[in-house]
C-alpha cells in the first residue's frame, strides 16, 4: 500500500509526470519553473523531504547557478516508479488517464 500523500505532493507529482524527463526541484522565477514553488515554508520542506524518503522523486544532477553572493544551487530531478504508484494510488480513478 502507498502512503498517505500531502496536497503538496500529490501537485508536484502530477507536475513530475507530465515532464518528459527531468524537472527542476523548485522554481526559479517565471522562465525556470520548477515542481515546488520558490520561497520558504515548514510544509514545503517537509513536502521535498518526504518525497525523497519515500523515493517518491530521484535526484538527476545539481547545477551552479549565478556568480558570488547571489549563486545558488538547482536540484534537477525525475519522478521514479514508486512516485508514480503513489500518484496514482491518491487520485480517483476518474482523474488517472487526465495525469
Amino acid at each position: 500500500m502507498a502512503a498517505k500523500i500531502s496536497d503538496i505532493v500529490r501537485s508536484a507529482l502530477e507536475k513530475a509526470i507530465q515532464q518528459d524527463g527531468e524537472v527542476r526541484l523548485i522554481s526559479k522565477g517565471a522562465s525556470a519553473p520548477g515542481i515546488f514553488p520558490t520561497g520558504t515554508s515548514k510544509a514545503k520542506t517537509e513536502a521535498i523531504e518526504s518525497c525523497f524518503s519515500f523515493t517518491f522523486l530521484e535526484k538527476i544532477r545539481e547545477v551552479e547557478e549565478g556568480k558570488g553572493k547571489s549563486a545558488r544551487k538547482s536540484v534537477f530531478v525525475k519522478i521514479t516508479p514508486a512516485g508514480i504508484y503513489a500518484l496514482f494510488e491518491s487520485v480517483p480513478i476518474e482523474r488517472r488517464q487526465e495525469i
